[in-house]
């Protein structure tokens, strides 16, 4: 750019100031806007004086926002200092009293306030129950792949009166020789607001709600997570007298169950976990049954559970129980039941086509002879099907790589990119059974791998 003489430079400043001060003194567009409704308003009451117009004059549309004299103005609130200060409650300590609460992270997201107050709920609940008895651990777990109705089982045990089952509370990776119930179910609800990592879950809360309700009668504490299957033996080996319920239902119900919900927009279930992904888990889950002790395991078919739910549920109650009798709660019953009614009543989307290319690896799986081993009318403990269980699980392809060949030449993108999240679960389970495998013979008795 050729340099200005001093002349140059002293005319543009002088040009500037000229046009800033006509754009001053310019109205803006929101005034000008105001001035032509308030002429509009009034051109229309001189035409038409027997129509019935708004009781405001026109004139005050030219005030600022906020300044018209036809709205009442605002009662004056009194400042923060004047308002009564909030009273402490009693059922809890002095706020001098109370612990500090940890720092927070400021990059991390911030929680809401009623997660807060259930937390703070939750410790006053720790502090009534008392010191931790570390003696003290969990009973049992309840597994199986998804949807095949292990939370129907979890509700129904929630329902009986000396029994308390968490809702996928603790993930199936955790040491469970650290968890002594009830606190570890509470804390587990305070570490969900205090770790910005822990997304927090209203399940905590509703569960806490059901122990404190019935706290002194609880004597058989348990947790239910479909991912128990990945290290079945492991958790058995945790916890206080090992019992496990695992819930089976026939594959091609579950791999459409999958596809159905992975497909459907707006479902919560992941995009990508179609019925691929529900073969994974149905080979993970036969292999980890020839795997578990089998004295320790009761199989719980769903078909049990929806022909006669009662009888099936006294089996398991006698199965992870000590207990002489037990009742259940008939108000939650009922609540069960009304629920599943109004879900079936329910209107839903269009069915979702079972891709052909997933219905030919279930029909492959299916062609092994598992299912029938693995289904029945009543719950049964494991050992009386677990050597030809063994032997038909042999006839399995080898987990991990038979998913990844399916999941690279899936049709749909989103399932062949979910392949990534799911081996990041079982590629120690699979290293596992393989072990196993080696060192057991097809039918034969050995000690089960831990």
């Amino acid at each position: 750019m050729t340099d200005l003489t001093p002349e140059e430079k002293a005319r543009r400043m002088q040009e500037r100031r000229e046009r800033r001060q006509a754009e001053a003194g310019a109205e803006k567009p929101e005034r000008l806007r105001r001035r032509a409704l308030a002429e509009d308003a009034a051109g229309a009451a001189a035409a038409h004086p027997d129509r019935i117009v708004p009781m405001v004059d026109p004139a005050n549309l030219l005030l600022p926002r906020g300044a018209r004299p036809d709205r009442p103005a605002k009662p004056d609130r009194p400042a923060k200092a004047d308002r009564p200060a909030k009273a402490e409650r009693p059922d809890r300590p002095a706020k001098a009293d109370r612990p500090p609460r940890p720092a927070r992270d400021p990059a991390a997201p911030r929680q809401k306030k009623g997660n807060r107050a259930a937390a703070d709920v939750a410790q006053d609940e720790m502090h009534r129950l008392g010191p931790v008895d570390t003696s003290r651990r969990m009973d049992f777990i309840v597994a199986g792949t998804a949807r095949s109705g292990t939370t129907a089982v979890v509700q129904y045990l929630q329902a009986v009166d000396h029994i308390h089952c968490g809702n996928e509370i603790f993930p199936f990776d955790t040491d469970h020789q650290t968890l002594h119930p009830p606190h570890c179910f509470f804390e587990r609800e305070v570490e969900a607001v205090d770790n910005p990592n822990l997304s927090f879950r209203p399940k905590y809360r509703k569960g806490n709600k059901l122990i404190a309700t019935k706290t002194e009668a609880i004597r058989v504490w348990g947790n239910k997570t479909p991912r128990y299957i990945y290290r079945l033996n492991g958790v058995l080996s945790e916890i206080a007298r090992p019992r496990a319920v695992i819930c089976t239902r026939s594959l091609q119900a579950v791999a459409e169950s999958y596809a159905r919900r992975a497909l459907t927009p707006g479902d919560k279930f992941v995009e990508g976990r179609t019925g691929l992904y529900a073969v994974g888990d149905y080979i993970a889950l036969c292999q980890a049954l020839a795997m578990a002790p089998g004295q320790q395991v009761m199989v719980m078919p769903h078909r049990a559970l929806v022909t006669d739910w009662r009888r099936a549920m006294d089996d398991v109650v006698g199965f992870i129980s000590t207990a002489r009798s037990h009742s259940y709660d008939e108000t939650v019953i009922s609540g069960i039941q009304d629920g599943y009614a109004k879900r079936k009543t329910k209107a839903t989307s269009a069915e979702v086509e079972f891709p052909p290319y997933e219905q030919a690896i279930v029909d492959e799986i299916l062609a092994c002879g598992l299912e029938p081993l693995l289904d029945g009318d009543r719950p049964f403990v494991l050992a009386t099907v677990q050597d030809r269980l063994r032997a038909a699980a042999a006839r399995l392809p080898a987990l991990i790589p038979y998913v990844e060949g399916k999941a690279k030449g899936h049709p749909l993108r989103a399932s062949r990119d979910y392949f990534s999240v799911w081996v990041r679960a079982c590629t120690a389970f699979s290293k596992r059974y393989e072990n196993f495998a080696q060192r057991m013979p097809v039918g034969g008795e050995g000690k089960a791998a831990v």
